[in-house]
């Protein structure tokens, strides 16, 4: 799979700034499916210290790669890449908590109501936005007792840390974008469109990678990890193993990975490790 062009920030940076870009009028970020446009975070929320980019050499990169390695076996394919990547979404979720409930804890009593989670979503006359914040916040509330706590408000506002989530914002994307009703989305709807004229070569490629079932159309489990930017993640992590794969024997080793660093450097596959690298502080 050819990778995609990285421009300002590095692709473990989407939760940030995907979330940002569909709520350029709120003070906290939902994530949403657009195709990564690297460094739109102007109305971006101080969810956490952005560290000071520098070189993945080849001692970070080892280091990297030796966290990625699961069960230490020396080699990892794409699966133990995604559990890893799963992972470092939950770390990173864990590292925003005190700023979430600094922002969102209007009262300070040490947890979010959902009306102070819905106020600090913004649009409040928009009927369909906040059906969607009401089904993430019921899907974060895993004690079901009305308000979320920290790790539950991180949850929220980081949908690819938490399965239920995550599937929670697809549903509500589904309904926001089903003009006729019908439970899922034809093409036109997904990308907000009024013709398929206006359709681009790389959205219907993309969608065509999104529906599963080939029906054409995407239900919500089919637009789940797009939603969140788990896909683009996962995509990059894809390229990493077909780039570095030398003997293609399904496994990345860590010789085969370092023969590739400086090339992965140039794409979202070494911007994702570069920011893993960051996450862990190695």
């Amino acid at each position: 799979m050819p990778f995609l062009l990285p421009v300002l920030l590095i692709a473990g940076v989407w939760k940030a700034f995907v979330l940002a870009q569909e709520e350029d009028d709120e003070t906290m970020p939902e994530g949403h499916g657009e195709e990564m446009e690297m460094g739109e975070e102007d109305a971006l929320p101080e969810l956490g210290v952005e560290p000071e980019w520098q070189a993945l050499t080849e001692e970070r990169f080892t280091a990297i790669f030796k966290k990625m390695d699961l069960n230490s076996d020396g080699k990892i394919p794409v699966d133990e890449l995604h559990l890893f990547s799963r992972d470092m979404n939950t770390k990173r979720a864990e590292q925003a908590m005190e700023n979430i409930m600094e922002d969102s804890d209007t009262n300070k009593d040490g947890r979010v109501s959902l009306e102070e989670m819905l106020a600090d979503q913004g649009n409040p006359d928009d009927d369909v936005h906040q059906e969607q914040q009401k089904l993430k916040f019921t899907a974060a509330d895993k004690d079901k007792d009305g308000f979320l706590d920290k790790r539950e408000a991180a949850m929220f506002m980081y949908p690819d840390s938490d399965p239920e989530v995550e599937a929670a914002m697809a549903q509500g994307e589904i309904q926001r974008k089903d003009t006729n009703k019908d439970g899922k989305l034809d093409i036109k709807e997904f990308y907000d469109l009024e013709v398929s004229s206006d359709l681009e070569s790389g959205e219907k490629q993309e969608f065509a990678v999104l529906d599963k079932n080939e029906d054409n159309f995407l239900d919500a489990k089919e637009i789940q990890a797009f939603e969140s930017g788990r896909h683009h993640q996962e995509r990059a992590l894809v390229s990493f193993v077909e780039t570095a794969d030398a003997d293609q024997d399904g496994f990345v080793t860590l010789a085969e990975a370092l023969e590739k660093r400086e090339d992965m450097m140039e794409h979202d596959a070494g911007f994702q490790l570069d920011d893993w690298a960051h996450l862990l502080e190695l």
